[in-house]
């Protein structure tokens, strides 16, 4: 049986577990986040910056609800509403040899929503469901919108 030491990754050394917030308002738009860019193999958006869902890692010992809830507070400081757990995705990337389980979760917010982590986190904005930027992490925005009914596979790819 292997067991998890200290300096072992998540994500990269086993599988890693994550949580999205799919944040939707009365108009129909999501907010997504467009992260920097990066070069750390172990995430799942390596490269160009590119637009997600705000959310990241559940640490050991944290419900999945609490995760998300600090993450959200986290990134863009404000207090998140869980309305329903949504589904699941995996994202397994051959080339950076990761493996990640996301927990995606339809939420609201009643306030704006600012950056708070500038050094991870270049823009937050509101877009209509049906007119998403071309860069998402599709596993963050488009599989979980696909799994609301907001849209189609192959939509917006």
């Amino acid at each position: 049986m292997d067991i998890i030491k200290p300096d072992m990754k998540p994500g990269k050394d086993f599988i890693g577990l994550t949580v999205g917030a799919i944040i939707l308002n009365e108009k129909g738009e999501i907010l997504l986040i467009k992260r920097k860019s990066n070069t750390d193999k172990n995430k799942t958006y390596v490269g160009k910056g590119s637009w997600s869902t705000v959310g990241g890692k559940v640490d050991f010992g944290e419900s999945v609800e609490e995760a998300l809830k600090r993450e959200v507070k986290e990134e863009i400081g404000v207090e998140v509403q869980i309305e329903k757990f949504i589904g699941y995705t995996e994202q397994i990337l051959e080339n950076g040899n990761t493996h990640w389980f996301l927990l995606h979760f339809l939420c609201r917010i009643g306030e704006d929503a600012k950056i708070m982590e500038p050094e991870k986190i270049e823009k937050v904005e509101w877009f209509p469901v049906n007119n998403i930027p071309e860069n998402v992490v599709f596993e963050h925005v488009i599989r979980p919108l696909n799994l609301l009914g907001y849209m189609k596979e192959g939509d917006n790819i």
